[in-house]
Parts: C-alpha cells; sequence; structure tokens
C-alpha cells in the first residue's frame, strides 16, 4: 500500500526554522585550499608583475579559497598566489562547480573570487546572470582575461556582450588604477551594491610591471541567514527577483519595497508544475518534517524550488543548474550541517557523476536525494553506474510504496551519518 501519500501532507508538521549560527572554521581538503595567514616576501624593488598584485590583492582581500580552471592566465594568477602562501589551490576542469563554490563563500559570508579566461566568462555568462540574484552578501569579484591578441587561444571572444547581459557591474581593460587598486575597489563596489563585480585584465597585463602595493582591508565576516528571497531561483520570485537586481544596480532599494510576499503551495503553483510537484511532494514533506535537524538543503530544478514555501520551508538554495552541489559542500564546510542535495532524475543524470566525485573529492558528508521516475529505460543503467562510484553502505535504493515511517527512518540514519550518503527514491515499479 502507498502510504506516500498526498492526504499526509496536511497532518506533517513542517518545522520552517533557519540554520543557526556556528564557529566552524573553514575546513582544509583534498577539494580546495585555504590560505594561511600570507607570506610577503620583500620585493627586490618598487615594482611586481600584474598577475602578483591580482594576487596580493585577492589575499588581501580575505579571499580563502579560489576554484579556477586552468587555463594560461586563471593558471599565472595561481602560481603568483602560491608564492604568496603555503597551500596549493584547487583546480578544476568545472566551470559550474567553481562558480558554484565561490558563490557559496560570499553566501556564507567571505569574500570571494573567480579568475576567468574571455572564454570561460563566455560560457558561463548564462549562469552568471542567474548568479545576480544569489546574495553575494559579502563581495564577490570575477576577474576576466581578456585576450584580444589570441596569444594564448584561437577563440577571441570580446567579453564585453555576456558582462553587459550579466547585469553586473564591470570595469574595463586599461581603466585608471593598477589590477591592485582596482580588485580592491570592486570588493568594496560588491559589498555596496550586493552584486559580484567584474574586472577585466588583458592577459599580457599579467607580465607587466606594476607598483607594489600590500594593505589589509579584510572585512568582518557576515552570518548565513536563510533568505529564500535572494538565495533561491524560483518562478515564483522571477518578478521580485528582477525588481530587486534592478535596485541594486541603481541604489534604489526603495524599488523593492515591501519585500515579495511568500507564495503558499499548491494554491499558487503554475498549472504545469502541479503533476510532477504532486510527484515529489510527498517524500519532500518527510524531509521537512526534520527541518530542525537539517543545516541546508540546496535543489537542482525549477519544481522543487517549490518546496522553499509553506507549508514546506525545507529549501534553503536554489540557482543554476550544478549549483546545488558546491552550495551544500560550502554550507557542510561552513558548519551548516548536516547539508543536503535534492535532485529530479534529469539533473542527477546530466550532473550526478560530476556532483558525487566533487563531493567525494571535498570529504564533505553531504547526502543526496535524488527521484528515480524510471523512464527512460537508460535511466536505470546511468543509476546503477553511477551507484557503482559509492561504497554499497551509503547507497540507498528505496521504492516509492515504501510507508512514510520507513522513509523517515532511512533519512534519519542518512541525516546523521558521517560519510556522503546517496538515496534513490524509485518509483520505476509503479
Amino acid at each position: 500500500m502507498r502510504v506516500f501519500c498526498l492526504a499526509a501532507l496536511a497532518s506533517a508538521i513542517i518545522l520552517a526554522g533557519c540554520a543557526t549560527d556556528s564557529d566552524k572554521p573553514i575546513l582544509n581538503t583534498g577539494l580546495f585550499a585555504t590560505y594561511p595567514a600570507p607570506i610577503y616576501p620583500p620585493p627586490d624593488d618598487s615594482e611586481i608583475k600584474t598577475a602578483d598584485a591580482v594576487a596580493l590583492a585577492l589575499l588581501d582581500a580575505g579571499v580563502s579559497s579560489l576554484p579556477f580552471v586552468a587555463e594560461p592566465g586563471p593558471a599565472a594568477v595561481a602560481e603568483s598566489i602560491q608564492n604568496y602562501s603555503q597551500n596549493c589551490l584547487w583546480e578544476t576542469a568545472d566551470l559550474k562547480t567553481a562558480l558554484g563554490l565561490a558563490i557559496g563563500d560570499s553566501m556564507f559570508g567571505k569574500r570571494s573570487a573567480l579568475v576567468l579566461s574571455a572564454k570561460q566568462f563566455a560560457e558561463l555568462s548564462p549562469d552568471l546572470a542567474l548568479a545576480a540574484v544569489q546574495g553575494a552578501n559579502a563581495g564577490m569579484v570575477i576577474i576576466v582575461l581578456t585576450d584580444n591578441a589570441g596569444r594564448f587561444t584561437n577563440a577571441i571572444i570580446p567579453p564585453e556582450p555576456p558582462a553587459a547581459a550579466s547585469r553586473m557591474p564591470y570595469l574595463m581593460p586599461g581603466q585608471t588604477g593598477n589590477a591592485y587598486t582596482r580588485i580592491h575597489d570592486a570588493f568594496l563596489t560588491s559589498e555596496q551594491v550586493g552584486l559580484p563585480v567584474i574586472v577585466m585584465l588583458e592577459v599580457d597585463e599579467l607580465i607587466r610591471p606594476v607598483p607594489y602595493i600590500h594593505n589589509d582591508f579584510t572585512s568582518s565576516n557576515t552570518r548565513y541567514r536563510r533568505n529564500i528571497l535572494t538565495q533561491l531561483l524560483s518562478p515564483a520570485l522571477v518578478t521580485y527577483q528582477s525588481r530587486l537586481v534592478n535596485a541594486r544596480q541603481l541604489g534604489d532599494y526603495k524599488m523593492v519595497a515591501p519585500p515579495q510576499s511568500m507564495p503558499v503551495v499548491p494554491d499558487d503553483l503554475p498549472q504545469r508544475f502541479i503533476p510532477m510537484f504532486e510527484f515529489y511532494a510527498p517524500a519532500m514533506s518527510v524531509l521537512a518534517s526534520m527541518r530542525d535537524d537539517i543545516g541546508f538543503v540546496a535543489v537542482e530544478g525549477e519544481i522543487l524550488s517549490f518546496f522553499a514555501f509553506e507549508p514546506f520551508s525545507i529549501v534553503d538554495a536554489a540557482g543554476f543548474d550544478g549549483a546545488a552541489v558546491p552550495l551544500a559542500i560550502r554550507a557542510e564546510q561552513n558548519g551548516f550541517s548536516p547539508a543536503w542535495v535534492v535532485m529530479e532524475c534529469n539533473s542527477f543524470l546530466q550532473l550526478g557523476m560530476n556532483g558525487i566525485r566533487t563531493v567525494m573529492e571535498s570529504g564533505m558528508p553531504v547526502k543526496m536525494l535524488v527521484f528515480n521516475p524510471g523512464n527512460p529505460p537508460v535511466a536505470a543503467k546511468m543509476f546503477q553506474q553511477i551507484a557503482g562510484m559509492i561504497p554499497p553502505e551509503n547507497f540507498h535504493n528505496i521504492p516509492v510504496s515504501a510507508t512514510k515511517g520507513e522513509f523517515l527512518e532511512l533519512l534519519k540514519k542518512v541525516n546523521s551519518s558521517n560519510n556522503f550518503e546517496l538515496v534513490i527514491v524509485d518509483y520505476s515499479a509503479e
């Protein structure tokens, strides 16, 4: 008998709450590096390379981790940072994960940065446009290295169009001030307007000499607070969040007062979402009943974003495709544990293998809940392959016909685990 039924929603006790503060420090894992107090060797003279100036600006700003994708320009900055710190940087070929980790840093009150080539920046531009509403409350700077002469790439892409499309403030190459002062000013601007700020540099600039500058301008960290108005991308919030970004750009916050009233689901749910919402609602109601024992929940998929609202109030963050896993990793690293990722089947098949690899490399005990409708047939094969990456004791496949009590018992066991755990809700037998 299927006990996962919608009737259970009426009697479910939903605990909205928010994650509590924690002084847990950022952990140093194989996934990324945290910096000790920077070591500044005395310069041989009053000038250094621009790449060194960029590195010093990031360290002086208090940036604690720098996810980046290895290309000549970004790698040059990474090498310079290594000269001033005692740890290595994490390198990844996954742009979306790098962006998600940077957004996660800012969401949890730390200054963050990305160093991208113009090509990488263009590839990320759709996701960057969505990142504008994520609430970069501690300052986020995106350094874009242009290559108009084609010295390092055959993809000569002007960065101005994607920068304009991102709706973020940006500084063009050749504008006044050297790289250090421009990055310094970009962090302050980002904190003032609540948006990431883009700083563009010509890749040839990295070897040019600039005056040696070193000033500590770290900021006091802020603490994460659950605020789905700024940390959730959902069809129900599109109009409000668009107005919010416009207000940030113009510095006129009267444009967004009063705040958006919270939708209630399923009454306000768009008609096209209702069948799938009902598909996920029983299991999500069980997860929501554990709200007090969960630190953070990130989801993939616009349908799942509606579970941030009453009567569920379980989702803390939803961003671009590929954001949920890195946001959950950052939550774990900042003490909001246990952190969960909830995915639809399609999202998991597109992102699952890379997501699992990323979580396992991080060493973080993130929990992952995935809905598997068993259709199309290729999904079953993919799930088997993905399951093979995980120790059997950390992989759980539960049929949707299980009772609510059985499902709750499993989720509580997973929630208390100190390991990465994957739970598949299997609808294929229905």
